[in-house]
């Protein structure tokens, strides 16, 4: 049942979104980043509840107005408004009000490509393409991939380098099953960042997956021979190896896994494989041997190379918004939209 609230006019309610945009900004070039996102919640809120009809519909087109009237003066003071509508997408999310979490991120993706398009300073695509990739970052641990990849893939359209946002695309996609796709994306990365070492495996895994080993074998293969990330040399060994058997070469194979136990001794994945090939082998005496040194606890870390591979990538789970703060109330301090009045939002 949707929550009541007190009855607006469609003037009152525009004026509360004015009143609470202003209030949302002031708070915010002075730091008071929670106050400000609660003076945008509270008039959006009364806005949804409190108008007779279609509150949604009044909202986005209200808020939009308000928004392009402000922006005419300067699209660059719009940026920390960005910065606030990502971060009620989430918000509202953990509030259980999808409407308004839906609402938010269509606004903000909106925001996003207009402020580009208006601007369009290399440190525009950066700041909008960072705020989306914390956006995508949030939505991923919210469980919502569906807009988690819009976030993304808008941050990539927008035309700033990075591999944050190009990675989020191709982990959610690799989620969906469409590894094709996944895989294509993440050659785009390694055109702008031949040397990312997770873009590597994820590309080897996702060639594999659409039947094309041949590449997969010479990525994982460069992979093994990595110093760090540990993890990722670790599981390019066990990928490697069970291609190798795939192909019909368990010399090959069996090369890798001996690699594997040299370096990590007692390692789990490396040392069932190789007992299993040792049993099929018919060497089961061998394969017995090997079981028995065992690790169970394989090398002692909390989680093993294969379950951080399933956890969606930290360099885009830890990307940090926050970092843009200062620049941004720094912008807010520049006359702080006080130079150029708002007309006031049209009614309908």
């Amino acid at each position: 049942m949707p929550l009541e609230g007190p009855r607006l006019d469609a003037r009152t309610a525009g004026e509360l979104l004015e009143e609470g945009l202003a209030s949302a900004l002031a708070s915010f070039s002075l730091g008071e980043i929670e106050a400000s996102v609660r003076s945008l919640r509270t008039a959006q809120e009364a806005v949804v509840t409190g108008l007779d009809g279609d509150g949604y519909g009044f909202l986005a087109e209200a808020e939009w107005e308000l928004l392009e009237s402000r922006g005419e003066h300067s699209w660059e003071r719009l940026l920390p408004v960005l910065y606030l509508y990502s971060g009620l997408v989430v918000d509202y999310r953990q509030l259980r009000k999808p409407g308004l979490s839906s609402h938010c991120s269509r606004l903000a993706i909106r925001l996003a490509r207009t402020y580009v398009a208006k601007n369009g300073s290399e440190q525009a695509k950066h700041d909008a393409a960072d705020i989306l990739t914390s956006l995508g970052g949030s939505l991923l641990e919210a469980g919502v991939l569906s807009s988690a990849l819009e976030a993304f893939e808008v941050a990539t359209e927008l035309g700033a380098p990075g591999s944050a946002p190009l990675l989020g695309v191709a982990a959610v996609r690799e989620k969906m099953g469409r590894f094709r796709e996944a895989a294509e994306t993440l050659e785009v990365l390694l055109r702008h960042d031949p040397e990312h070492a997770e873009a590597r495996l994820r590309l080897a895994v996702n060639l594999i997956r659409t039947s094309r080993e041949e590449r997969a074998a010479v990525l994982l293969e460069e992979l093994a021979r990595l110093a760090e990330p540990d993890w990722i040399a670790r599981l390019a060994h066990q990928e490697g190896a069970r291609l190798a058997l795939a192909r019909g070469d368990p010399e090959a194979a069996a090369e890798l896994l001996t690699s594997a136990l040299e370096r990590w001794p007692g390692s789990g994945a490396p040392t069932i494989l190789k007992a299993w090939m040792l049993d099929l082998s018919g060497r089961r005496a061998e394969a017995d041997a090997l079981l028995e040194g065992l690790d169970r606890n394989g090398s002692g870390e909390s989680e093993t190379e294969r379950f951080r591979y399933n956890l969606w990538p930290e360099e885009i789970i830890r990307f940090d918004r926050r970092q843009l703060l200062p620049r941004l109330r720094g912008l807010l301090a520049t006359r702080a939209f006080s130079g150029a009045p708002a007309e006031p939002v049209s009614q309908r």
